[in-house]
C-alpha cells in the first residue's frame, strides 16, 4: 500500500509527461483533385458500432492525424465547403497499427458525397514495425484449450498468449510458461492490458496465467517483434498489446463451452484394466462462459446509445481427475521394529527377491567394522551401544539381534506419528500402497469494460477484471502423492489476480491531444496445504513457532530420482518423504500501480508525440513457519566411514531412525514478513516526419530506468553490482 500512495503522489506532479497506449491512428494527407494540399479542413472518424465520433482538422500541410483509436471499425469523412463530401466505410482499425487515408476531395456541392466502402489496405507504409495482429474471430477458431496431460492444472484454461505460436520467430511453451521472441531471453517480452503495463513480475512465479484475460473478452492482439517506435519499450523480445472487447450500440451476447473427456480420447498403449479392456485414464476439463456487450440503457432515466456503453464477460475452466499413486509405506514387521527380513544380519528372507548381498559388503574384498565383524547390507546397529577401540581408535556399534528392535526402544513421538502411515495393500516392499486422490482445478474470470464518451473532446474507458485459479491438489507442482491429506506433500495454488484500468483522452485543439492512463494490478498468491491445523503438543513435540502445516519428515528410505515431485523409495523399501513439501507455504500480496501519459501535436509534415511511464512494484511475503526433521542410516549405521565401496549397499536404515527418535537434523523455517519492491521509470520524444507523401521518417530518443529490487530493511539481498547477470 506504501508504494501505491508513493506512485499516486508522484503521479499527480508528473502526468503530462508519461505515458503509451494500444490504440490505432489513421493519418494522411487531404488534397484537391489537382493535387493541392487543403487546410484546416475537417476530418471525422466515427466508430461503426457505438456512434462515437473523433474529429480533428488538417495542418497548413494538409496533413491529418487521428490517434488513440479503439480498435474497431469506422467511417471516415471529410466535408469541405466547395467539395464533395468525401466517406469511406468499412474502414478496419487495429490495435498500435497505423493506417494511412489520403484523401483526394472533388469540386463539386458539400450534400454530394463521393464513398468508398473497400477495406483500407494491410500493407503497412508509415512505419517499419514488424506488427503482427489477432483478432477475436481468430482467437475462438484456434486450439487454445489443453488437452493433454501437460496442459492440466494452471495451465490448462485458454490463453490468448498462445497465438504466438503463429508468429514468426517466437516460440511459447504452454506447459513450461516460457515465451521467447526473435531468440531474445525468456519472458522478456513487454505485455500490455488496455495501455497499461501488465508484465507479471510475481516473485516465483512465471506462470502467464496469473494475468491472463479470457480470450472472448479480447478485442485484437497487437504482438510487435521489432522496429518499433520509441513510445513502445521496457521490452527484450516484443511488445504484446491486448484491447479489450467494448460495447455498442447493439445488444450482443454468446455463449460457449469447450471440454476434453476420455471417452473421447485414445486409450494407453498396451494397457489393460484386467478385463481385457484398453484403459482411457480420466481427464475431464471444461471452459465455459458467456459474453454480454451494449449501451447502458435504462428506461425511462438514461438512454447510452452513442454514449456510454458496457461490455461484460464471465468464463470458468473447471477441470476434475482422479490422481493414482504407486506409494511405498513401512511393512507390517517394520511397524514393529522388524528389520530381519532385508538383512543376513536377520532372516533375510526378502534378501534374494529384491536383490540384497547376502554376503559380506566390500569391494574388491569384504571389509569389517572396528572389532573386525564383518558388514552386512541393512544391519540394524544400536547407537545406545556406540564406544570406540583403543587398538585402532576407530568407532563402532553392536547390530541389534537378529535386525530386530526391542519394543520397549520404540520412541512414542515416532509411534504417534506412524499411527498417520497408511497400512500397506500388498507384501511389496515398495510401492505397496495405491493412493488415489480426487484433483479438482477452477478457474474463473469475469470483467467489464465501460466506455464513455462524455462530450466530443473528452472520453474515459475503464476496465476491471478478476482472474482467480484455485486446486487443492495437483501434479506435479502441487506435489500430490496420493497419501492421506494430513500428511502428504501437497501444496495448494491459490492465485488472485485484479485487474484494473482507467484511461481518459482530451482533445485540447484539433491538432493538440492529450492521453492519461492509470492501471493497478493486485496479484495474492497462496499455497496452502489441504491440512492446516497441527498440533504438536498431540504428538509430544514442542518448539513449533506456529501450530499449522504437517512438519516433513525426510530420509525414511533410500530415495530415488524425483517423479512427478515426489521422492520415490528403492531397494528395501521404508516411507518415502510425508509432511508439506518443502515446508514452504508463503502467502504473498503483490501489487504493482502503473501511470502513463502522452502529448500527440500535429503541426505541418510533422506529428509529435512526448511521454513516459511509471511503474511501481512490490510484494509482501509471509511466510509460515515450518519444521523438518531429517533422518537417515546414520543413527542406526557403523559409526565410522568404510574406506572401501559397499557397492551400493549401507549399513543402517532410516525408518529404523526413525523409530528410535534420532533425527539426523531439525530445522525450522523463519516466519517474518518482509516487503520488497522497486520502481521504473521512462521517457520518450518522437517524430513522424512526412517527408513527402510516400516517404515518412520516424525518430526519437527513449530513456529507461528501473530501480533494483530491494527490501525496506535490507533483509533480502538480490543485487550484487560485481557478478555478472
Amino acid at each position: 500500500m506504501r508504494a501505491k500512495l508513493a506512485g499516486l503522489c508522484l503521479f499527480a506532479g508528473a502526468v503530462a509527461l508519461f505515458g503509451q497506449a494500444g490504440g490505432g491512428t489513421i493519418t494522411g494527407t487531404v488534397t484537391d483533385q489537382g493535387g493541392a494540399v487543403i487546410a484546416l479542413a475537417p476530418v471525422e472518424a466515427k466508430n461503426a458500432e457505438t456512434g462515437v465520433v473523433y474529429p480533428v482538422v488538417t495542418t497548413g500541410t494538409g496533413n491529418y492525424s487521428i490517434t488513440q483509436l479503439p480498435v474497431g471499425t469506422y467511417e471516415l469523412s471529410v466535408k469541405m465547403a466547395g467539395f464533395k463530401t468525401y466517406v469511406h466505410t468499412n474502414l478496419v482499425v487495429p490495435a498500435a497499427a497505423i493506417i494511412k487515408e489520403d484523401v483526394a476531395l472533388q469540386v463539386g456541392a458539400a450534400s454530394e458525397s463521393v464513398t468508398i466502402s473497400a477495406q483500407a489496405s494491410l500493407l503497412s507504409t508509415e512505419n517499419a514495425d514488424m506488427t503482427h495482429n489477432v483478432t477475436l474471430q481468430q482467437l475462438d477458431n484456434l486450439p487454445l484449450l489443453g488437452i493433454g496431460a501437460a496442459s492440466a492444472g494452471t495451465a490448462g484454461i485458454r490463453k490468448p498468449f498462445t497465438l504466438t505460436q503463429l508468429l514468426p520467430g517466437a516460440t511459447f511453451s504452454g506447459t513450461g510458461l516460457v515465451l521467447v521472441i526473435n531468440g531474445s531471453q525468456n519472458n522478456s517480452e513487454a505485455v500490455r492490458i488496455e495501455g497499461q503495463d501488465s508484465r507479471n513480475n510475481t516473485p516465483g512465479v512465471a506462470s502467464t496465467q496469473v494475468r491472463q484475460p479470457s480470450s472472448d473478452a479480447v478485442q485484437e492482439v497487437a504482438v510487435l517483434t521489432s522496429n518499433y517506435a520509441p513510445e513502445f519499450g521496457t521490452a527484450g523480445g516484443g511488445v504484446i498489446n491486448i484491447i479489450m472487447k467494448s460495447g455498442g450500440n447493439q445488444f450482443h451476447g454468446t455463449g460457449y463451452e469447450y471440454f476434453v473427456n476420455e471417452d473421447l480420447n485414445a486409450a494407453g498403449s498396451f494397457s489393460n484394466d484386467g478385463s481385457g479392456n484398453k484403459v482411457r485414464p480420466r481427464n475431464r476439463r471444461n471452459d465455459y462462459g458467456g459474453t454480454l456487450g451494449g449501451p447502458v440503457w435504462i428506461p425511462k432515466l438514461y438512454d447510452g446509445r452513442n454514449k456510454t456503453f458496457f461490455f461484460y464477460s464471465w468464463e470458468q475452466y473447471r477441470e476434475a481427475t482422479g490422481l493414482t499413486f504407486s506409494d511405498t509405506v513401512p511393512t507390517t514387521a517394520m511397524r514393529t521394529g522388524d528389520f530381519s527380513a532385508i538383512s543376513p544380519n536377520g532372516t533375510c528372507s526378502l534378501c534374494a527377491q529384491y536383490g540384497i548381498q547376502q554376503s559380506g559388503l566390500g569391494i574388491p574384498t569384504a571389509t569389517t567394522d572396528a572389532l573386525g565383524r564383518p558388514i552386512l547390507a541393512n544391519t540394524i546397529y544400536d547407537p545406545a551401544t556406540r564406544g570406540v577401540n583403543a587398538a585402532n581408535n576407530l568407532g563402532y556399534a553392536n547390530p541389534f539381534p537378529n535386525n530386530v528392535i526391542p519394543t520397549s526402544r520404540l520412541d512414542p513421538v515416532a509411534l504417534k506419528l506412524q499411527a498417520l502411515f497408511p497400512a500397506p495393500q500388498n507384501n511389496n516392499l515398495t510401492q505397496n500402497y495405491a493412493g488415489n486422490v480426487p484433483s479438482l482445478r477452477l478457474t474463473t474470470i469475469p470483467s467489464v469494460k465501460i466506455d464513455e464518451s462524455l462530450t466530443s473532446k473528452d472520453k474515459f474507458s475503464f476496465y476491471y477484471s478478476t482472474t482467480g485459479t484455485a486446486g487443492q491438489i495437483a501434479t506435479p507442482l502441487g506435489n500430490a502423492d496420493g497419501l492421506p491429506l494430513e500428511i502428504g506433500l501437497y501444496r495448494g495454488t491459490f492465485i488472485d489476480t485484479k485487474t484494473i484500468r482507467l484511461n481518459y483522452d482530451r482533445v485540447i485543439t484539433p491538432t493538440l491531444l492529450f492521453h492519461a492512463g492509470a492501471g493497478y494490478q493486485r496479484v495474492n498468491f497462496f499455497d496452502d496445504a489441504p491440512f492446516k491445523s497441527f498440533d504438536p503438543t498431540a504428538f509430544g513435540l514442542s518448539g513449533f513457532l506456529i501450530h499449522r502445516q504437517f512438519p516433513s519428515i525426510t530420509g525414511l528410505c533410500a530415495a530415488a530420482a524425483t517423479v512427478n515431485g515426489v521422492v520415490p523409495c528403492t531397494g528395501a523399501g521404508g516411507m518415502q518423504n510425508v509432511g508439506t513439501s518443502g515446508q514452504g507455504q508463503t502467502h504473498t500480496y503483490y501489487q504493482k500501480p502503473t501511470y502513463n501519459a502522452n502529448l500527440t501535436w500535429v503541426r505541418g509534415n510533422h506529428t509529435f508525440k512526448a511521454g513516459g511511464e511509471l511503474v511501481t512494484m512490490g510484494a509482501v511475503a509471509q511466510p509460515f513457519a515450518g519444521v523438518t526433521l531429517a533422518t537417515g542410516v546414520g543413527a542406526t549405521s557403523q559409526p565410522y566411514t568404510p574406506t572401501v565401496s559397499l557397492n551400493g549397499f549401507t549399513t543402517g536404515f532410516g525408518y529404523a531412525s526413525f523409530l528410535l527418535g534420532d533425527y539426523t537434523s531439525s530445522t525450522q523455517t523463519p516466519s517474518e514478513d518482509y516487503r520488497q519492491g522497486h520502481l521504473e521509470l521512462s521517457f520518450f520524444a518522437q517524430d513522424s516526419w512526412k517527408l513527402t507523401r510516400k516517404l515518412t521518417l520516424t525518430y526519437g530518443l527513449r530513456y529507461d530506468i528501473g530501480t533494483a529490487v530491494k527490501e525496506e530493511y535490507g533483509r533480502v539481498g538480490e543485487f550484487d553490482p560485481n557478478t555478472a547477470n
